[in-house]
């Protein structure tokens, strides 16, 4: 059994060393050493939801719940990451949506007034603190990026023939772990801090062999149980190798985002722009100058 305490959201394991909660629960994540997570928001998208320009188009209310939860995840996963915790977030497809933003315009008076609902644009990567500039796109031949095969090697051996990269990240700045074979482009990548947050190539955990119904209920089969227990022991071999490791890359744009920043470090920020004040401009004294011999 496994000594580490690993969470999974938005997707389950067929293991009793891991623990689940759905993408819209607000858990700590201080409370566990790994985190697997996707971003899946699909179950915000009912069969009856509005369309604009194509897309699903959700509810003043469902669009409040949606970017509640995502805010959620991206300040959880970042403090997961600055206090120790390694965060794997496994990429799925670019689900686009739209989204009330809360405003409204009104045209006309009386019986003929017209109300506009204003959207935007939203996605699920929203819930991921990274810039990653997400283009859809799908393929699975990938290739570990050179400096990073040791910490992954362990993970891709088991993992590499069922995963597929559903996007492409194209924000310069993306420290890559896993690339495509033909043009390397970013498909997976590694921040790191005090813990690790590892983004990597999506993952089906649950195909139709994973499940057997028994009377009106389902039930896990085997496949599922051997694909936990795979992938339990690869992670804990991640999470080990990553800890091993001390490399650690520049700070990610999205660590000093104003809206990630969290209270103790606001307070420390505030103290180091005094000291750099004061060493700058020090303080003015006062002096006598001697009167002249002439």
């Amino acid at each position: 059994m496994s000594a580490k305490k690993i969470l999974t959201i938005g997707r389950q394991l067929a293991s009793s060393n891991t623990q689940y909660a759905s993408f819209n629960s607000k858990p700590s994540l201080l409370d566990w050493d790994i985190i697997l997570f996707k971003p899946d928001i699909g179950e915000f998208v009912s069969p009856y939801v509005d369309y604009h320009q194509g897309k699903p188009c959700l509810s003043d209310s469902s669009s409040f719940e949606l970017k509640e939860c995502c805010e959620h995840w991206r300040r959880e996963i970042k403090e997961a990451v600055e206090t120790g915790k390694t965060v794997l977030v496994f990429l799925p497809s670019l689900y686009e949506i739209y989204v009330d933003t809360g405003q409204r315009s009104y045209s006309g008076t009386g019986k003929n007034q017209r109300t506009t609902r204003h959207v935007q644009p939203y996605n699920n990567y929203e819930a991921i603190p990274a810039l990653l500039e997400p283009v859809p796109t799908s393929g699975s031949l990938m290739k570990l990026s050179p400096k990073d095969t040791e910490v992954l090697a362990p993970y891709w051996s088991e993992f590499e023939s069922v995963s597929t990269y559903q996007v492409i990240l194209t924000d310069p700045k993306v420290p890559a772990c896993v690339v495509t074979r033909t043009g390397n482009k970013a498909v997976g990548a590694i921040y790191r801090s005090k813990g690790s947050l590892l983004l990597l190539p999506d993952v089906d955990f649950s195909p139709e062999s994973f499940f057997e119904e028994q009377g009106e209920e389902q039930s896990w089969t085997p496949a599922a149980t051997q694909f936990a227990g795979r992938m339990v022991a690869s992670v804990v071999a991640v999470d080990t190798a990553l800890r091993a490791t001390s490399a650690v890359t520049p700070e990610p744009a999205w660590a000093a985002e104003p809206r990630f920043t969290l209270g103790p470090e606001s307070q420390l920020r505030v103290q180091l722009l005094d000291v750099n004040d004061h060493l700058k401009f020090p303080p003015v004294r006062s002096c006598e100058v001697p009167p002249s011999r002439w």
